[in-house]
């Protein structure tokens, strides 16, 4: 099972509900923003991003990244509508396949504390060295209302609030820098903005929790599942919008026009669920992940909002963690995100 990653050295071992102090080796000075598989995703007050091993103290510089960031952010401190607009990072992926000997293609998503709805996707490959600036308009390109992104395939896609795919075609040289190609919004069928009437009807009971009635959110999680592509919509109490109370999830069926397909099941397959720039991930249960429940999706967030839900069932089975409130706050900025140690992990001791 993977552990969730709390602050810069407390981690959350879920299995046994302990949380434990590692001597990380980590930068001092780095907010983690999110993680990817093994990776956590840290940023720099200063400048500087970066996908450090928190186990074995192997970074990984994203100075592309670091540059684009820091051009854009000038950019919009000059535009004439600016007026305390900050930009930020919304997610961070990566395609880095198993076994690679050069640095793994990261795209971000970018967007604005002013008008959310302005987003723009970055594509780079992890390293020291840049490309320059004029190298940056065929490696990003603004789309407007972007909920998330998802490599799939070798191509990265991005999912909007009206349920709108769009299929970013990118082309990767063996040890440079990806360009994106086209961008193609997807004709799409059968795609719920948040969550469809017919599955909402099918199974009132199912709807209400304690007679309180629950609704859909904004929020549309994209995440590679096996060979799939799913689509994810979280619900919400309507008494208590930050409790999370059922997901609906989505197939991607790659016809003409492309669909989304209501599913009951994740074909034995755990979903570990996080939130702003952590990278999702799907597991067979069984291979290295146990204790994991099948069909079931583990989710985090920065709100203390934790939790376990059956797909198949359609039910809560419970907490991540008994008491959010017990757990330690970290020094500095941090989101809880899952974080996958590949090799076993020494040198615990319980934090004090």
């Amino acid at each position: 099972m993977p552990w969730i990653a709390l602050g810069d050295e407390a981690y959350l071992d879920i299995i046994n509900n302990t949380v434990h102090k590692l001597n990380l080796n980590i930068p001092s000075d780095g907010d983690c923003c999110g993680s990817v598989d093994n990776l956590l995703f840290l940023t720099r007050g200063g400048g500087g991003c970066f996908l450090a091993d928190p186990f074995s103290s192997a970074v990984h510089p994203v100075a592309d990244l670091a540059l684009f960031f820091k051009q854009q952010t000038r950019k919009e401190m000059f535009s004439l509508n600016y007026y305390g607009r900050r930009l930020s990072i919304k997610k961070v992926v990566v395609d880095w396949p198993q076994g690679s000997s050069v640095e793994p293609v990261v795209a971000t998503l970018l967007t604005n504390s002013i008008n959310m709805h302005e987003n723009t996707i970055f594509v780079c490959r992890a390293g020291t060295d840049t490309v320059g600036k004029k190298s940056y308009r065929t490696m990003s390109v603004d789309l407007w209302n972007v909920l998330d992104i998802a490599f799939f395939h070798g191509n990265l896609y991005a999912i909007s609030t009206c349920g709108q795919l769009h299929r970013v075609e990118i082309r990767v040289p063996s040890d440079g820098n990806p360009v994106i190609t086209n961008v193609k919004e997807l004709d799409t069928i059968g795609s719920p903005r948040r969550g469809s009437n017919d599955d909402y009807n099918e199974d009132k009971m199912v709807n209400f929790i304690a007679y309180e009635k629950i609704i859909p959110t904004e929020e549309a999680y994209l995440v590679e599942s096996g060979d799939k592509l799913l689509k994810l919509n979280p619900w919400i109490m309507d008494s208590n919008p930050g409790k999370t109370v059922r997901f609906t999830v989505y197939e991607a069926h790659h016809s003409s026009p492309f669909k989304w397909n209501l599913v009951r099941s994740l074909c034995g397959r755990a979903l570990f669920l996080g939130r702003h720039g952590s990278n999702f991930k799907s597991v067979p249960v069984g291979d290295g992940h146990y204790c994991a429940q099948e069909d079931c999706i583990y989710f985090v967030h920065d709100s203390g909002d934790f939790g376990i839900y059956n797909v198949k069932s359609r039910k809560m089975m419970g907490s991540l963690v008994p008491d959010t409130e017990v757990l330690p706050q970290p020094q500095r900025p941090w989101i809880p995100t899952w974080v996958f140690p590949r090799s076993p992990v020494c040198k615990l001791r319980h934090l004090d």
